[in-house]
């Protein structure tokens, strides 16, 4: 029986393997990512979203403060995004942290933290672009994107 690997484990195989070519994206694209909690903390997956963004012509990684085994929590992670506190959110903390890297998109593997991310930055009137490591392969690949964070 095959181990069950997470998408960004695949890709990166593929792409090892010389099986999955990267297109180029349109201009040039900083992005900086985000490690979902249970993505990276519980299964020590750090590199493999990080090397197919790497592999992307004219994508460059700015690392957001806190980042691998140290990320902060976008606050979905265990049902807490249904919980009401007070103070800032653990999305917004983030979406600052990643604007204050001047990439234009933040981008991540997790669908709450998409979901916190795009309702944070909305909140807070920034403009960074919230994506899933998946959509920007799509992109690179001239794959049209069917709606989602853009």
């Amino acid at each position: 029986m095959l181990p069950a690997l997470h998408y960004t484990e695949f890709l990166a195989g593929l792409l090892e393997k010389g099986s999955l070519g990267m297109g180029r994206v349109d201009g040039d694209a900083t992005v900086t990512y985000h490690d979902p909690c249970y993505l990276g903390r519980y299964h020590g997956i750090y590199e493999e979203p990080r090397k197919l963004l790497d592999s992307i012509p004219g994508v460059k990684i700015a690392e957001i403060d806190d980042n691998k085994a140290n990320a902060l929590c976008c606050g979905g992670g265990g049902g807490r995004m249904w919980v009401e506190s007070e103070g800032e959110r653990p999305s917004m903390r983030r979406v600052k942290q990643a604007a204050e890297t001047g990439a234009s998109q933040m981008v991540t593997s997790c669908p709450y933290c998409i979901q916190n991310f795009e309702d944070s930055a909305r909140t807070a009137g920034i403009s960074l672009g919230i994506m899933d490591v998946s959509e920007v392969i799509a992109h690179a690949l001239g794959i049209e994107s069917k709606g989602g964070a853009t």
